[in-house]
């Protein structure tokens, strides 16, 4: 982006909103928070990428794809799709182990009824997502790793009754 009308346009209509643009996504924002944006060119990483959720609604600095792509040598070798899992979970009499890829873009701590500690963790990749249930012991284990963005391969134990979180492998950047 070199110049500021690859990232800005004015609207034609009365109010005068300024639309930003994102791809195939444009978010209308008033002339109030251009100097919210400008701010947002001193943070980096995840306060970045909160902040421009916060306010614009979408994550432009977010690069967990292109972490996924990165990996997808590996990905397609150790991994099934989102539909194998969600297909073969709700027949399947046993449980199963599977190994997703995914970003992270949902976690919701909470406690069962008996007390203890659990999460709701949604992963996502190529637009479709997956829920699944962290109990006790992994979220204790796996807490650090469970923050949203966090590209990543995911071991889950999926039954009749739901799908379990067991194990993440986190995926970093190469440069």
């Amino acid at each position: 982006m070199n110049d500021i009308a690859d990232v800005l346009e004015v609207s034609q209509r009365d109010d005068k909103r300024i639309t930003l643009k994102n791809g195939l996504r444009k978010v209308a924002i008033h002339k109030g928070q251009i100097e919210s944006l400008r701010q947002l060119t001193e943070l980096k990483d995840r306060e970045l990428i909160e902040v421009e959720e916060n306010l614009l609604g979408i994550a432009l600095s977010d690069n967990s794809d292109e972490i996924l792509n990165q990996y997808s040598d590996m990905i397609e070798a150790q991994c099934v799709d989102f539909e194998t899992v969600l297909e073969r979970h709700t027949v399947a009499p046993n449980q199963k182990l599977f190994k997703v890829a995914g970003v992270i873009v949902g976690v919701r701590e909470t406690k069962t009824k008996k007390g203890t500690a659990m999460a709701w963790l949604t992963i996502q990749n190529q637009g479709l997502t997956l829920d699944m249930t962290v109990w006790q012991e992994e979220l204790h284990r796996l807490r650090f790793a469970l923050k949203t963005r966090t590209a990543g391969i995911f071991t889950i134990a999926a039954n009749e009754r739901g799908i379990n979180l067991r194990e993440v492998k986190i995926l970093f950047r190469q440069d």
